[in-house]
């Protein structure tokens, strides 16, 4: 069995001299494996708890710490976390010639556990799997050179989001931002680039793996279009203090796009609403 776990404050690196790739998994996943999992960011939102991944004879499983079921927002928010690193680990998989196979929050493992990944049948990875994992071991081989046009964006980033079964909203004229906070709590965020609030039907445990794998989706997807996305807040920030969202539109993560060569933008100062 082989242990990967997020950098976090309070666990060691990864282990890497002593790691051992049993013989029913591709021999070729260990090092694919290892080059997407180090391009997660370990940490979206400082709310989230530590995930890590498990490598066992003919599976790859990915842990939380915390309560994996847990409804608090700081739960919520481990999940979207664990569910950037589940995409890694798909993407790996895809891209060693197997299609994944992934079961949320499984039965009979660890209480941890939150996803598992299977190499299928062989496959080639489709051009769009060749395109993401490019865009997130190597963030600059896949990017654009010429400018996109705003409803490209708009269109590219919500096919991503819907490849996840996710709900996009964007915004970027004062009026989009006005509807699109309507609902929201009130935050400072950045003046220019594009809003992106990602959303799911509903705040169960498995849409926040969902939400995490569309932000992955969508953050690699805005590298190939020659763009910066920055997360500005996920569940914590977002869902009503106190209780639980309401099902319908159940906001997850908040993104920040903009071009590479645009301003980051002033985050003004939080107003009174």
């Amino acid at each position: 069995m082989t242990v990967k776990q997020a950098p976090h404050p309070f666990a060691a690196a990864w282990p890497r001299a002593d790691q051992r790739w049993d013989a029913e998994l591709p021999a070729a996943l260990g090092t694919v494996l290892d080059a997407v999992l180090d391009a997660v960011p370990p940490r979206p939102f400082a709310t989230a708890h530590r995930w890590w991944v498990i490598v066992e004879r003919s599976e790859i499983e990915v842990h939380v710490a915390g309560a994996p079921h847990g409804a608090s927002p700081a739960d919520a928010a481990t999940r979207v976390a664990a569910g950037t690193a589940l995409l890694a680990v798909r993407l790996a998989v895809a891209s060693s010639g197997y299609r994944p196979v992934t079961t949320l929050l499984p039965g009979g493992l660890a209480r941890s556990a939150v996803a598992v990944v299977r190499p299928g049948v062989p496959a080639p990875p489709t051009p769009v799997e060749r395109v993401l994992f490019a865009a997130l071991c190597t963030p600059r081989s896949g990017m654009s050179r010429a400018e996109v046009p705003l409803p490209a964006v708009r269109a590219r980033l919500r096919a991503a989001a819907d490849a996840e079964r996710l709900l996009l909203r964007t915004a970027a004229t004062a009026e989009e931002r006005a509807r699109l906070f309507a609902h929201l709590p009130a935050r400072p965020v950045p003046a220019g680039g594009l809003l992106v609030l990602l959303t799911t039907e509903h705040g169960l445990p498995v849409s926040g793996l969902r939400a995490g794998q569309g932000l992955q989706r969508v953050l690699c997807t805005a590298g190939t279009l020659g763009l910066l996305a920055t997360v500005l807040a996920g569940p914590a920030e977002l869902w009503p203090p106190g209780r639980p969202p309401r099902p319908g539109a159940v906001p997850q993560v908040l993104v920040h796009v903009r071009g590479r060569d645009e301003p980051r933008g002033q985050v003004p100062p939080e107003e009174p609403r």
